[in-house]
């Protein structure tokens, strides 16, 4: 008896023991193995990433994703967080995540029903078949890791995916690895960026077989004005050659290329009916030039349709035809481009769709490799002196003007066989400008009245043209959030449009302002530009590693009149001053005119690129600015 508990005793203990063994072998991802040098900076550490594209045919591309993220702290949650769309052209499957504790062990596995299938229309998209797959694991003991693996099919090359180490900032990257399997026939298109190693490269009859790794990539801050990120970091572009797109077979060789196969998609989608193609004639019978007949056309559409998206089918790239525009009075910016041009074209003005890459974070376009980058899609009109463009899904814009949305940047206008690249325009310096003016009345107890008048020209329109959109309480209350001064009343407000091809935003002011100069003894000390002041300086960099992209021309003009109070005259008045640098420039003046001081100010940034080490003089040119902006005046009292 007594022998026989000895044995089960040690059989327990034996595997007791063993289970110790498998539970420390079970380890996945133990914190304590992530090097020093890859938290710092950290919020989270990709552990391993590994990414196999294989593109079977112009039709089919499997995409097998597996990565490891450990999230060290709470700034990086978000990146727990899945979200995987997906619709006609790509299905995701074979999901599985799971989650490790900082010793290694497992945690936690999400199961099938905690994997959220939702409809991924957003509130301006009407038709789409987009849906998402959304994960959340609901783990919040930190330091953990995410462990996720899935599938991508996509149903045709046109959307072969591209690959980047780059996760976000502050993430550090222990190793990513791509590979990319494809028939020995297929001619793929690639660009490599920012690689130091070389690439592998394996086959046979079979397939052909490339492969990049890039390992222990440090966490990066931002930087302040730095440029696309598509441009700093390591990664590879890819981009197909030929492709097919459910009955529609294409070829992106060539931005040229490209064009054609948008053209084929666009074919038999200009037909409009005979009523509308009178409309058109009648409205513009009387017109003396082209461009006011582009206006008018321009503007029934505007008042005609609004904007919504449509993303079912090959919805994506395909507009509906302008004969359903017409009749529904509704579409997204393809169907909106698409009926715009037709309308000018019945009217005898030649027009074309062009793709574009819209908004800050548009991806970057090389002019020597055509890929798909494009998310948006207005019209050009091309005029002896100057091409015309129309932004579709506005219906305030002006006829001819684009917005920060769209300018500057690359396009590819849609002609058949004369497809190619082409550049939007790009605000000049003097039209992209805040211009303020106004007169402020002083009283000896150092309050003020004051009549303002700001103008907003180029890219700032776009920008502050909501006020005109806006209900009153909403235009009240965004009005006083843009006034930067303490102490004031907004008595009353005026906002004027000038709607020309340049166009411009007024805002006319007055407020009552209390303590707008502070009383020291028998002195007021007055700061004399309240409106206007340059406050918002980008931070120090000790060791920039990327250049300095100032991405647009701008300028400031401020002519501010200070009536002086009664019994007070100027002691002192603020050193004028004058700036020249190749980032930008400044003057300002405080002059004495009788009973009044008057300030001058003229503020210029230019559109530049600079090497990594001058951010810090563009930083300290700011910072000359602010503090002149923040210059007192000296009133005494007799």
């Amino acid at each position: 008896m007594h022998r026989t508990i000895n044995r089960i005793t040690l059989l327990t203990s034996i595997l007791f023991l063993t289970n110790q063994t498998w539970a420390k072998d079970d380890l996945k991802y133990p914190v304590n193995l992530i090097p020093i040098s890859m938290t710092d900076n950290a919020n989270a550490v990709v552990r391993n990433d590994e990414t196999f594209v294989e593109l079977i045919s112009p039709s089919k591309i499997i995409v097998r994703k597996s990565y490891a993220i450990t999230i060290l702290k709470e700034s990086a949650l978000n990146y727990s967080r899945l979200n995987l769309f997906y619709n006609k052209f790509l299905k995701i499957s074979d999901i599985n995540v799971t989650v490790f504790a900082a010793s290694g062990e497992k945690a936690k596995r999400v199961k099938n029903e905690d994997i959220y299938d939702l409809s991924a229309i957003d509130g301006s998209t009407i038709y789409s078949d987009d849906r998402r797959k959304y994960i959340d694991p609901k783990y919040q003991t930190y330091p953990f890791t995410l462990e996720v693996e899935y599938t991508t099919t996509y149903s045709s090359a046109f959307f072969l995916p591209s690959w980047t180490v780059f996760n976000g900032y502050n993430i550090s990257v222990e190793q990513s690895k791509f590979t990319i399997e494809y028939p020995p026939g297929y001619e793929l298109r690639y660009v490599e960026k920012n690689i130091n190693s070389g690439k592998q490269i394996s086959g046979n009859s079979a397939k052909k077989s490339l492969q990049w790794t890039v390992s222990n990539f440090k966490a990066r801050n931002p930087e302040p004005f730095s440029p696309n990120d598509d441009e700093l970091y390591p990664g590879v572009t890819f981009a197909p050659s030929n492709f097919e797109m459910e009955n529609y077979s294409g070829n992106m060789k060539t931005w040229r290329d490209l064009g054609i196969f948008i053209s084929e998609l666009n074919k038999e989608k200009d037909k409009l009916p005979l009523e509308t193609r009178q409309i058109m004639n009648d409205l513009i019978k009387d017109c003396k030039d082209d461009y006011e007949k582009i206006k008018i056309v321009y503007e029934y559409a505007q008042k005609k349709n609004r904007y919504i998206s449509v993303q079912v089918g090959i919805g994506g790239w395909q507009p509906i035809d302008a004969e359903t525009v017409d009749r529904l009075s509704y579409g997204d910016c393809k169907a909106l481009s698409n009926y715009t041009k037709t309308l000018l074209e019945a009217v005898g003005i030649k027009a074309q769709c062009a793709l574009i890459g819209a908004g800050d974070y548009a991806p970057f376009i090389m002019p020597e490799f055509s890929r798909n980058a494009f998310n948006h899609m207005i019209v050009c009109v091309p005029m002896k002196q100057d091409s015309v463009w129309l932004e579709c899904t506005n219906s305030f814009f002006p006829a001819g003007y684009l917005s920060d949305f769209t300018d500057d940047r690359y396009a590819l206008l849609i002609e058949g066989e004369n497809s190619r690249l082409v550049r939007t325009p790009a605000f000049k310096l003097n039209d992209n400008a805040i211009n303020t003016s106004g007169e402020v009345i002083l009283t000896p107890d150092g309050n003020a009245t004051a009549k303002l008048s700001q103008s907003y020209n180029g890219s700032f329109y776009g920008d502050y043209l909501r006020l005109k959109q806006i209900n009153e309480k909403d235009r009240h209350d965004a009005i006083i959030r843009l006034i930067k001064i303490p102490n004031f009343k907004l008595v009353n407000y005026s906002i004027q449009e000038n709607k020309t091809r340049k166009p411009s935003l007024e805002l006319d002011l007055k407020l009552n302002l209390t303590n707008n100069a502070t009383i020291m003894g028998n002195r007021l000390m007055l700061k004399l530009n309240q409106f206007n002041s340059l406050t918002d300086i980008p931070r120090f960099v000790r060791k920039r590693e990327f250049n300095l992209e100032i991405r647009r021309n701008r300028a400031e003009n401020d002519t501010i009149m200070y009536q002086l109070p009664d019994g007070f005259q100027v002691e002192a008045l603020p050193a004028s001053i004058e700036i020249n640098t190749d980032f930008g420039s400044f003057k300002s003046s405080a002059i004495l005119k009788g009973r009044s001081v008057q300030l001058i100010r003229h503020l210029e940034i230019y559109k530049t690129v600079e090497s990594p080490e001058r951010y810090n003089e563009f930083r300290e040119f700011l910072e000359k600015v602010a503090e002149s902006d923040n210059a007192k005046c000296m009133l005494i009292k007799g």
